[in-house]
C-alpha cells in the first residue's frame, strides 16, 4: 500500500470516528461535518475540528511501518467557546484509539498527543471564536 493510500485511509477513519460519536455530535450541535481538512476552514460551520497531516515518515521493518504527525484545531464560537473548544479536543483524544482505528480496518495507534491549550479570541471581531490545538503522533502499518 502506498503512502498516499495510507494517508487517505487514515483521513477517512478519523472523519468516520469523530462523526459517529454521540458526545462529539452534542458538543458540535449537529450530526455531520464535525471534522474537515484544514483547507476547508473558510467554509466551515463552527464548532469544527480541522486537521492537517504535517509529516509521514517511513520506518523500518517488513510491515511497511510509518509514523505520522497530524495537527488538529477545534474552533468554537459564542459565550462558551473556550470551554467547548477544549472539550472537543479532549473528546478527540479519547476517541482516537487503537480499537477505533482497528474497527476502521487500520493497524494503527495513537502514540502521543501534545496539547497547546485554548487561544483567546481568534478573530478581531465580535464573534468570540476560540481555538484549541493539539498534535497527534500516529503509528501505522499496512
Amino acid at each position: 500500500m502506498s503512502a498516499t493510500d495510507i494517508v487517505q485511509k487514515l483521513d477517512e477513519a478519523l472523519v468516520t470516528i469523530v462523526n459517529a460519536d454521540a458526545t462529539m455530535r452534542t458538543l458540535c450541535g449537529r450530526s455531520t461535518g464535525l471534522v474537515a481538512p484544514w483547507q476547508d476552514i473558510g467554509t466551515a460551520t463552527f464548532p469544527i475540528i480541522v486537521y492537517q497531516l504535517l509529516v509521514m515518515v517511513e520506518g523500518g521493518g517488513l510491515g511497511d511501518e510509518r509514523t505520522g504527525t497530524y495537527t488538529f484545531t477545534a474552533f468554537s464560537e459564542g459565550n462558551n467557546a473556550k470551554a467547548n473548544a477544549n472539550a472537543i479536543m479532549e473528546r478527540l483524544e479519547q476517541l482516537v484509539t487503537y480499537n477505533a482505528l482497528f474497527a476502521q480496518g487500520l493497524d494503527a495507534a495513537a502514540t502521543r498527543w501534545t496539547r497547546r491549550g485554548v487561544s483567546e479570541n481568534v478573530f478581531a471581531d465580535t464573534r468570540n471564536v476560540r481555538r484549541a490545538d493539539g498534535d497527534l503522533e500516529i503509528w501505522i502499518t499496512k
